[in-house]
This record gives structure tokens, C-alpha cells and sequence, in this order.
């Protein structure tokens, strides 16, 4: 093995310079720094896409005794067009770990119970569960999952209260809300 000392290594011909060739290893020893901080920076670490923020602008009415699923009418982005119908669904090539989260407040004073689940394929997803019940108006409840999704599950929320009437929520983007990414 040799060493090459150089303090500027630029290609021959063209824009592209290569360093080793297929199957060989590249190693930057410890302490050594990489800095890509002004450099257009491709194949390397992730996007945590596809992602999503969607909420409801409006008052959704949710009756008593009974799973509703979520409304969301509007879309503050969709990297992947993989919302729709208030349902996340995992586009083809892209399952993998995700963090999804949702939040619905209730303009409606109750003093029963109150919650929220994530579902994927119709089914609670793990450590989707918040409830909150109180005396007075804006009571809020909340699911977040860490989840490993595969392309074609769908993920939606729903929510459920017990005060005998209809409630209704607070509508806006700070108060019924979901939001998800694909973890990289």
C-alpha cells in the first residue's frame, strides 16, 4: 500500500471524480471530519418521508357511545399524496418504522370519558390509547404510535365519548390535528 498526500485531488476529464471502485471499502478513520455542510449531498443518511400534517378547519359533531373516525379537511402537506379520505396509507416501497400522532379537543363540556386510538387496518396500533375526561370545555385527547408499517396498511384516527349527547370539537390546526413520517 502506498499513500498519496495531496491537499486537492479534482478529476481529469468531466465533473464526476470516483473514489474506489464496487466492492471496496472507503474508510475515514476516527477523529478524521467529513464536511459536507456546503455540499449538495446524495445517497447518503435519509429523508423521513413520506410525511404528512393534515387537521380539520372545521366543527366535527361526534356522538355518544360510539368509534368516529376523524375528520380532516385540510392538508398542510403530503409528501407522498398518501392521505386521503382522513387515512394515511403507506405508499408501495416505502413500509418501514413510523411516528404518527393525533390530537382532538373537544369544544363540548363533558364530565364522562373520553379517547382517542390510532387504528391501523381497522385494528388499535400499539400505544395508540389517550383518554381525558374533565368539567369543563376544550378536554382534549391525544394517541401517538412508533409503529412498523407496510406498504398498503392504513392508519386513520378515531375517537369516542360517553356524556350521553353530542359533543362537538375546536376546530383547527392546533386542536384536531394528525401528523406522521417514516422514521429513517
Amino acid at each position: 500500500m502506498s499513500t498519496l498526500e495531496t491537499n486537492l485531488i479534482q478529476p481529469a476529464t468531466g465533473t464526476t471524480l470516483t473514489v474506489g471502485a464496487s466492492g471496496d471499502t472507503i474508510t475515514v478513520p476516527s477523529g478524521a471530519t467529513i464536511n459536507l455542510s456546503a455540499a449538495t449531498q446524495t445517497g447518503v443518511g435519509g429523508a423521513n418521508t413520506p410525511a404528512f400534517s393534515v387537521y380539520n378547519s372545521a366543527q366535527q359533531t361526534i356522538g355518544s357511545g360510539t368509534d368516529t373516525d376523524v375528520i380532516y379537511n385540510t392538508e398542510l402537506f403530503d409528501t407522498d399524496n398518501a392521505f386521503a379520505s382522513n387515512t394515511f396509507t403507506v405508499p408501495s416501497g416505502k413500509g418501514g418504522y413510523y411516528f404518527i400522532t393525533a390530537l382532538f379537543v373537544l369544544e363540548t363540556s363533558i364530565t364522562s370519558r373520553f379517547w382517542m386510538n390510532l387504528k391501523v387496518n381497522g385494528d388499535v396500533g400499539l400505544g395508540s390509547y389517550g383518554e381525558a375526561a374533565g368539567l369543563n370545555a376544550y378536554r382534549s385527547a391525544s394517541a401517538s404510535m412508533i409503529k412498523s408499517l407496510s406498504a398498503g396498511d392504513a392508519v386513520k384516527a378515531q375517537v369516542q365519548q360517553q356524556s350521553g349527547s353530542n359533543a362537538v370539537s375546536y376546530p383547527g390546526q392546533n386542536a384536531v390535528f394528525m401528523a406522521g413520517y417514516k422514521l429513517i
